[in-house]
């Protein structure tokens, strides 16, 4: 009797995270050009993704997996505190992969320090993806006020990433 293996769905998509990890991280850090974010690979232009999802400086990073258990990753921020008047820009990169519905939200906390007030800003993971540079444009505009900033990342699959303190300059017109 012939002994058979099956392959369910699960396996299949364990397996191919475990195949497209290396190759999603290691592919753009074959830098050629220098570009606006900093190192670029060979593969359409991409951001050098292990540097974008590198906690330090003015960048936060949270790991872990979505609330579904059918996801896992990485989602980073930075932040540049010389945005529009009295505002700071955040800039998203999504690094989650695995199959179906994430689920995910990653939510950007911040408390001015200097003036008590504070706000936050949610994103959605809805679907496994690598999106380097995500800016929303507009919505990428946080209202912080000038001085100095204190941010926080969390996702409601329970990352979390250490806090930072970015300051706001105010505007220079």
């Amino acid at each position: 009797m012939r002994n058979r293996t099956r392959i369910t769905a699960r396996t299949f998509a364990v397996a191919a995270a475990a195949a497209a990890i290396p190759l999603a991280l290691t592919a753009p850090a074959m830098a050629q050009d220098e570009g606006p974010l900093g190192p670029t690979g060979s593969i359409g232009g991409l951001p050098n993704l292990p540097g974008v999802f590198a906690p330090g400086g003015d960048s936060l990073v949270a790991v872990g997996g979505s609330p579904s258990g059918t996801c896992w990753g990485a989602v980073s921020v930075g932040i540049n505190g010389d945005g529009y008047p009295g505002s700071a820009v955040a800039t998203w990169n999504i690094g989650v992969l695995g199959f179906g519905d994430c689920g995910l939200h990653a939510t950007l906390h911040w408390t001015n320090l200097d003036e008590g007030t504070s706000g936050e800003q949610t994103i959605a993971v809805d679907a496994p993806q690598i999106f380097p540079a995500r800016n929303d444009g507009k919505s990428g505009i946080l209202n912080t006020g000038v001085g100095d900033i204190e941010y926080t990342l969390t996702t409601d699959g329970g990352a979390h990433s250490d806090t930072i303190t970015v300051h706001t300059d105010p505007y220079d017109g």
